[in-house]
């Protein structure tokens, strides 16, 4: 019981926080993190006593710039206020000697004053090579030294499919049954990176540090992006970036499983939470992200994909995330040989999304997909304008994604 998979949360757009908040007692999650909203972060601390609730105040790129070490402690001492809460310490630093030694600074200086840190939260790529990781020893070695409260935070991003990075050049490994299972001897240049300072620290006789994954899900990476732009992507986004951008690319690829472009997303995260992740020193990856604090990050959002949520709750309540046996259908988000053309199983839709039956056959009679596609982006549309107050905007949401579970599930039928 319990999940590693669980969210990073922009605390100050947060659409349905019932609706968050019943998510994460349902999931149980091992870690939470929280941007900008501290008495949301109380909150979910006061349901999770167990979670690691992880707080980050933004604007904090660059801060080791900008701060002494000294000012930094004592700010944070104060804004938590002794509450049981991690303190988020850079957002994707460069890996450069100033950062480095900036955080050895502020961990000596943390420790005997009892404040909880996640250290670095480096974006996947960084460092370069594991021939980097060296430069961080002191810093590692202090992870170790400080096991009950220090983690180190990284960010690993898949780019268009999730086995992206497992060995150089365009991904392979696209269809699911391709997936490797045993990964050991595998690259890993994006998601499952972390097992470069693995290595490293094995190299010296180190513990390997705690690890979450502060920011985890599917964004644009350097290495492969010519590759990536030349998906298919939905005509409102420029380029493939996170989950939403490749919603006309996965049912090209998945659409002989009956996946839908959330259990497509869905499948993947399990995948990599199984194969890569379990068994490691990685205790969590937190999905970038549930709310957006700017447009920018829209396309990362989860708040609104109720399949998405629906798997994960499924998921986290399994007690155990192995294959099922040959000759037995697996659970969602595991697959066993003969289970490998089966459809999504249906996921009930929330009680308010509920209509008669015959209503939505006639309806589905009189409308094509073309009449769909149409009244599904004028919908999004509506609701990005800013000329509507909060509560229709997200009407308008909220009834695009429902059209689009009916898109699908029609599809499938």
């Amino acid at each position: 019981m319990g999940s590693r998979l669980s969210l990073n949360i922009h605390g100050h757009n947060v659409p349905d926080k019932g609706r968050l908040l019943g998510f994460l007692q349902a999931t149980q999650p091992h870690a939470v993190l929280v941007m900008d909203n501290f008495a949301l972060a109380q909150e979910i601390k006061l349901l999770l006593p167990e979670t690691m609730l992880i707080y980050r105040a933004w604007p904090d790129d660059g801060i080791y710039r900008q701060l002494s070490p000294e000012d930094w402690v004592n700010r944070k001492v104060a804004e938590l206020g002794g509450a049981d809460i991690w303190a988020y310490t850079t957002n994707e630093p460069g890996f450069s000697d100033a950062a480095l030694n900036w955080l050895v600074l502020i961990m000596e200086l943390a420790q005997p004053r009892g404040l909880k840190l996640v250290v670095g939260n480096w974006a996947v790529g960084t460092p370069g090579t594991d021939s980097d990781w060296p430069r961080a020893r002191r810093l590692l070695e202090l992870l170790d030294q400080n096991r009950a409260t220090m983690v180190l935070g990284l960010h690993e991003y898949a780019c268009g499919i999730i086995t992206s990075g497992f060995i150089g050049g365009n991904p392979q490994f696209i269809a699911p049954e391709t997936w490797p299972q045993d990964v050991h001897n595998l690259s890993l240049f994006h998601c499952g990176r972390f097992n470069f300072l693995v290595r490293y620290c094995r190299s010296i006789g180190l513990n390997p540090p705690r690890i979450v994954i502060t920011e985890h899900g599917f964004d644009d990476v350097s290495d492969i992006k010519p590759w990536a732009e030349s998906l298919a992507r939905p005509g409102n986004y420029l380029n493939i970036r996170g989950w939403k951008s490749l919603q006309a690319q996965w049912p090209q690829w998945f659409s002989s499983l009956g996946w839908s472009p959330e259990r497509a997303l869905f499948e993947q995260l399990a995948y990599a939470d199984r194969v890569i992740y379990q068994n490691s020193p990685v205790e969590a990856q937190l999905i970038f992200s549930w709310g957006h604090s700017s447009p920018d990050w829209e396309q990362f959002d989860i708040s609104q994909a109720l399949e998405l949520q629906q798997h994960l709750i499924q998921y986290a309540q399994q007690p155990e995330r192995r294959p099922a046996p040959v000759g037995k259908r697996a659970p969602v988000g595991e697959r066993s040989p003969d289970d490998r053309s089966a459809p999504a199983p249906p996921v009930p839709p929330p009680a308010d999304d509920r209509r008669d039956g015959d209503s939505v056959d006639t309806l589905g009679r009189l409308m094509t997909d073309d009449d769909l596609n149409t009244i599904i982006a004028g919908f999004r549309a509506a609701a990005k304008t800013g000329q509507f107050n909060s509560t229709i905007s997200s009407g308008f949401a909220r009834f695009a994604d429902v059209l689009e579970r009916y898109r699908a599930k029609r599809g499938e039928g």
